[in-house]
C-alpha cells in the first residue's frame, strides 16, 4: 500500500476538520460580540466591569484561535521553509549569482567597446579633410565596435541605461524637507527612554486600557 506524505495527510485532515471548526468559531465569535455590544457606553462601575469581562473573554478566544491557526500553518510553513532553502536560496541563488557575474563582465566589455567607438568617432571627426562626409559616414567607420553585442543561443546581452541616485558628500544638509522622513523606530525608542529635546517633536503620554 503506497505511503501518504505527511504534508498530504495533514492537508487532507485539515480539509475534513477546518470547515466544521470554522463554523463553530463563527458562532462563538458572533455570540461574544453580541454580548459585548450590550454595553453601548460605559457610564458606571458595573458597565466597566461588564466591558472588562467581555473584553477578557474576547482576548482568551483570540488566543485560542491563534493556537489553532498556528497548529495548522506551522507544519506547512516548515515545508515552505525547506523548499525555499533548497530551491530559492540554493539552486536559484547559484543561478542568480552566475547570471550577475556574466552580466557584469559583459557590461565591462561593452563599456570598453563604447569607449573605443567614441574614440574612433572622435578620430574620424578630427581627420575629416572637409565637411562633405555625413554622420552616416562617420558611423560606418566605427560600426563594428559601436554595435558590438554578443549573441548566444538563448539571448542577446546589451547595455541598459538606468537612472539611480546617491547622496553627495555634505549633500544631506541640502536635501529639501519633502524628501526627508522621520526615523520612527528611533523616536519610539527615545519616547520610552530619555525623551530628549528635539526641534519639531513633542513627547506625550497616551493612556489606554489594559486588561489584567
Amino acid at each position: 500500500m503506497p505511503q501518504i506524505h505527511p504534508i498530504a495527510a495533514l492537508v487532507k485532515r485539515n480539509e475534513d476538520e477546518i470547515p466544521a471548526r470554522l463554523a463553530q468559531l463563527q458562532t462563538e465569535v458572533t455570540e461574544l460580540i453580541e454580548l459585548g455590544q450590550v454595553v453601548e457606553q460605559v457610564k458606571s462601575e458595573d458597565d466597566a466591569t461588564q466591558a472588562a469581562d467581555v473584553a477578557k473573554m474576547c482576548r482568551e478566544k483570540r488566543r485560542e484561535v491563534e493556537t489553532w491557526r498556528d497548529g495548522l500553518v506551522r507544519p506547512l510553513n516548515e515545508m515552505v521553509k525547506q523548499v525555499n532553502g533548497v530551491l530559492k536560496k540554493g539552486i536559484q541563488g547559484k543561478l542568480e549569482k552566475e547570471e550577475r557575474r556574466l552580466k557584469l563582465i559583459t557590461a565591462l566589455w561593452l563599456r570598453e567597446v563604447e569607449r573605443e567607438a567614441e574614440e574612433a568617432r572622435a578620430k574620424a571627426e578630427a581627420e575629416r579633410p572637409d565637411a562633405t562626409e555625413t554622420q552616416a559616414d562617420l558611423d560606418a567607420l566605427v560600426e563594428p565596435a559601436a554595435k558590438a553585442s554578443p549573441a548566444g543561443g538563448f539571448g542577446r546581452i546589451s547595455t541598459q541605461r538606468v537612472w539611480k541616485w546617491r547622496i553627495l558628500k555634505g549633500g544631506l544638509a541640502l536635501i529639501p524637507r519633502e524628501y526627508l522622513i522621520a526615523d520612527e523606530q528611533m523616536l519610539n525608542v527615545l519616547a520610552k527612554t530619555s525623551r530628549p529635546e528635539i526641534p519639531g517633536v513633542e513627547w506625550f503620554e497616551d493612556a489606554r486600557p489594559v486588561l489584567r
